[in-house]
C-alpha cells in the first residue's frame, strides 16, 4: 500500500522524467523499498491528470448514483438493497435509444 504522498510523488517523477522505469528507480531510492509496478503508476498520473487527485476513482460509483437518482427522479435510499442492485444492472446494460 502507498500513502498519498508516496503517490503524487511518483506522479510528480512521471511529469519530469515522462518515464515509469525512473519512477520506479527514484521509488526504491527515496523510500527503499519495492516500488509501484508501471501501470499502476500510469493510473495514478491519469488519475491526476483527469481529475486533480492520486486517490482511488470512486466518483464513477457515486457518478451511477446520481445518474440513476436524475433519471428515476427518486433517492436511491428509499430503494431496498434489492432494488438498488436491479436498477443498477438495468441502468448499466440498458442500450441507448436512438432519437426519432
Amino acid at each position: 500500500m502507498w500513502t498519498p504522498q508516496e503517490k503524487f510523488q511518483c506522479v510528480a517523477w512521471f511529469l519530469e522524467t515522462k518515464s515509469d522505469a525512473k519512477v520506479q528507480r527514484n521509488f526504491g531510492t527515496q523510500y527503499g523499498r519495492e516500488p509501484p509496478s508501471q501501470p499502476i503508476i500510469r493510473a495514478w498520473y491519469r488519475s491526476f491528470m483527469e481529475t486533480g487527485s492520486v486517490r482511488h476513482k470512486w466518483r464513477l460509483v457515486t457518478h451511477l448514483f446520481q445518474t440513476l437518482t436524475l433519471h428515476l427522479g427518486i433517492g436511491l435510499s428509499a430503494l431496498s438493497p434489492v432494488a438498488s442492485t436491479f436498477f443498477i444492472k438495468s441502468a448499466s446494460t440498458r442500450k441507448q435509444e436512438k432519437p426519432l
